[in-house]
């Protein structure tokens, strides 16, 4: 019984996380379109449920058929699975978690050139600075 539960927990879940994707995704095509005068055709077919987003309902002939995209000049850029990173089982289940990036220290010295180089001071203006010092400790001893 506890196992069947279990089951049912993690199918909730995963249409939870499928209902968020799909939306996030949909949501992200309509940005597309809009902000640069694209004409975005979007359809998701999941366990026999069909989800279809076209940003030019309106026009006529669109969206083209596969007869048509082989007819255009230039040829369609077409993309399939194969094209992008394989997806770890680990991200199907739990969805990508975003680490923090992780850099090294740097050595000391780079933390003294870059406090000077904070400051804006040439090296002339260090001289000028180390001079006045200089004499004002020289005046100040006469």
């Amino acid at each position: 019984m506890a196992a069947q539960a279990e089951l049912q927990r993690l199918q909730r879940l995963t249409a939870d996380r499928f209902r968020k994707r799909r939306n996030n995704f949909l949501k992200r095509a309509n940005e597309l379109g809009q902000l640069f005068d694209a004409d975005i055709y979007v359809h998701i077919c999941r366990n026999r449920q069909h989800y279809v987003y076209n940003s030019a309902s309106e026009r006529a002939g669109w969206p083209l058929t596969c007869m048509e995209l082989d007819k255009t000049d230039p040829a369609p850029v077409m993309k399939k699975p194969s094209d992008y990173p394989p997806v770890s089982r680990a991200q199907k289940w739990t969805g990508l978690k975003r680490k923090a990036l992780v850099l090294p220290k740097p050595p000391i010295s780079c933390f003294k050139m870059n406090a000077d180089a904070s400051n804006n001071v040439t090296a002339k203006e260090k001289k000028g600075r180390a001079e006045k010092n200089r004499t004002e400790n020289v005046g100040g001893k006469i």
